[in-house]
């Protein structure tokens, strides 16, 4: 099983918590977890064969989401610091977004847990390090294992030719 499990089921996203645009949190991305600020989100609209995906300001579940954008923050040496360059976007010097699913969106770190340096790096409190990212960086193997899973239970027409277990 892994840790936190019923965190990472909610991605800590609720109607007393929601997500909103500029929020922080852990994200599943290239077989790593980094640190993301939220710079947009996409909710389903519709069902079936007519879905479209709309803006949305803010969620109150990682469910209704479908896509979110993201600046992203690679762990450095320090451990409770982040860079905002990394590979593949190192010899650019620009920080690096994405576009990604609502599935690869772990956690939401409190507000106020994060501050920016100077060289546009970011500082995350230590403890929120300590009892949530280094738990979950531990598991990543898992972690990684059962968003390709999901992922491929949502490109299946019929889940029920897929054999699960988490």
């Amino acid at each position: 099983m892994l840790p936190m499990s019923d965190m990472l089921a909610t991605a800590k996203i609720s109607m007393f918590s929601p997500l909103r645009n500029d929020a922080f949190g852990i994200v599943a991305i290239d077989q790593q977890l980094m640190i993301a600020q939220v710079i947009t989100m996409y909710v389903k609209i519709g069902s079936g064969k007519v879905i479209r995906h709309g803006w949305t300001d803010k969620a109150t579940s990682v469910g209704s989401l479908s896509y979110i954008v993201v600046q992203l923050w690679e762990q450095s040496r320090q451990r409770t610091q982040f860079k905002n360059l990394h590979a593949p976007t190192t010899k650019l010097g620009v920080p690096r977004f994405a576009h990604l699913s609502a599935n690869n969106f772990l956690y939401t770190l409190p507000a106020g847990f994060t501050s920016r340096t100077d060289r546009g790096a970011l500082q995350v409190n230590a403890t929120f390090i300590t009892d949530v990212f280094d738990k979950l960086q531990v598991s990543r193997t898992p972690i990684m294992h059962s968003l390709e899973d999901l992922r491929k239970i949502l490109a299946s027409k019929d889940a029920g030719e897929l054999e699960i277990t988490l």
